[in-house]
């Protein structure tokens, strides 16, 4: 039976729950957080959560990811919010992601597989093609459940189970799991607009709310794993070094087969992987790296440069290294034969990417110290050394046009047809001299004496006789100046 749900926030203030559910909707979906905060939350979730749950009505989440904080911490924030309202079990979570500005895929990534790793279960990410398909992003790997609008845009109404408005094929996903039909005004009640979604297949709401029971002995299958620690860390080094490169034949989940033994099959999940490492995880031990770039240096010195710092540390008595294989461009190097490099004959030639696998030992599954993928900032002595030389090169080169533009302003004609020879080195030494003339050299007064007859020398003439305080001596002295001063002609 289909399920319809209908979207909850700040926005929908005067709606109810019992209006909800009269106007037939099964399910609500409320907005839990937005970034780390709360920007538009209905201000009465609480009740909301209490009369949904009275009333029978399935509940779903919602957090609006944002571009201004890790998504690691917006996850954890996000079910904080949601332990604090105790629906944590049963419920199901849809990522909301549509910011402007935009968050990295690196970001939306760590939030998928943080919220996945909290909640035990997989988590639905809500998007429209138009957002994401300019984007080339691709999460199918960590969520194959994509809610979203029709391509075609939204619809008057839902257009049925088996309508081609369900297909995607975009992002990864071959067909939507949760489709938001329309955003139209309540069918009764308050004319509130709402966000209007379908689920017309019941496992997808099986799989978002159900959190499988812990295994009771190694081989119980499990449907919910993990990326394991250390490739998580490697391939955020990767996005660091360039967080806008093509993410196209990126993965890292490969299939659940019981008898598969790729590393890109949740360990768990596998006859064959299940006795490899000591822990009930469901875990996945590899991943692929689109080699498309663009990368700061040819792809192929970076994963040589990789296994050269792996064959270091498996040569070390102090180190112990984490990768098993990595497999790029027709060729493998594996810890198995001490990090040489072979041909690689499988199918697959990876030349479009590079695989990584890690090993089945816990300490390096948890062991997320740096890989040095991104590039080392440090800097040697010998390069300090000729920064410091090139930078007082530059030094001494500014200072040197400085003082070319100084010369060359001070020796301009004034552009005087009358007076072709004079430059602004005359207007400045005129300047001067007419100071000196009427009133007195004061800045110069130290090291050359006021100019005879000019008000600062007659002025001088009286402190040093003593009798600045005889007014009328000091108004004729004034005086006479006055007389006998012209101003200079024009």
């Amino acid at each position: 039976m289909t399920r319809y749900l209908l979207d909850v926030a700040s926005y929908q203030g005067a709606l109810s729950p019992a209006t909800v559910k009269a106007a037939g909707f099964t399910t609500v979906n409320l907005k839990i957080s937005h970034g780390l905060g709360q920007k538009s939350v209905h201000p009465s979730l609480a009740m909301w959560v209490s009369q949904a749950r009275s009333l029978g009505l399935g509940i779903s989440t919602f957090h609006y990811f944002t571009a201004d904080a890790p998504g690691v911490d917006q996850a954890r924030y996000a079910h904080g919010r949601m332990v604090a309202h105790g629906i944590t079990a049963g419920t199901a979570h849809q990522l909301d992601v549509e910011s402007s500005p935009a968050p990295t895929l690196a970001n939306v990534r760590a939030y998928l597989t943080e919220m996945t790793r909290l909640l035990g279960r997989p988590v639905a990410l809500y998007t429209g093609d138009w957002w994401w398909q300019p984007k080339g992003w691709n999460v199918a790997d960590l969520t194959p459940y994509a809610w979203s609008a029709p391509n075609a845009g939204y619809l008057k109404s839902y257009p049925g189970d088996m309508s081609s408005h369900w297909t995607a094929g975009w992002g990864g996903w071959p067909a939507l799991s949760v489709m938001q039909y329309s955003v139209s005004p309540m069918p009764i009640g308050e004319k509130i607009d709402v966000s209007m979604s379908a689920i017309r297949d019941e496992k997808v709401w099986t799989a978002l709310t159900t959190t499988p029971a812990a295994p009771t002995s190694k081989g119980a299958a499990v449907s919910t794993w993990v990326l394991i620690d250390c490739l998580i860390a490697l391939r955020n080094e990767f996005n660091s070094l360039n967080p806008n490169r093509d993410k196209g034949a990126d993965g890292s989940i490969g299939d659940s087969a019981h008898t598969s033994s790729s590393d890109h099959t949740p360990d768990e999940d596998s006859d064959v992987l299940r006795d490899h490492d000591a822990d009930s995880k469901n875990e996945v031990h590899a991943i692929d790296i689109d080699s498309t770039g663009p990368w700061p240096k040819p792809f192929g010195t970076i994963i040589s440069e990789l296994v050269a710092r792996e064959k270091a540390e498996y040569e070390s008595a102090d180190i112990v290294g984490r990768l098993q294989n990595v497999i790029y461009n027709r060729r493998i190097a594996s810890r198995s034969w001490g990090w040489t490099w072979r041909d690689y004959t499988g199918t697959d030639p990876h030349t479009n990417h590079a695989h990584i696998s890690g090993r089945y030992t816990t300490a390096q599954e948890n062991d997320t110290r740096s890989w040095g993928v991104e590039e080392d900032e440090s800097m040697s002595a010998a390069d300090v050394a000729a920064l410091k030389t090139e930078l007082a090169l530059t030094k001494a080169a500014i200072i040197a046009e400085v003082n070319q533009v100084a010369a060359e302003v001070h020796t301009r004609p004034i552009g005087n047809k009358a007076y072709e020879t004079r430059n602004m080195d005359h207007i400045l030494n005129d300047a001067a001299a007419e100071q000196d003339d009427w009133y007195g050299d004061a800045l110069g007064a130290a090291t050359r004496p006021p100019k005879a007859g000019s008000l600062g020398a007659l002025v001088k003439a009286l402190a040093v006789a003593d009798v600045p305080g005889r007014l009328d001596r000091l108004e004729k002295a004034i005086a006479d100046l006055a007389a006998a001063v012209k101003p200079p002609a024009a």
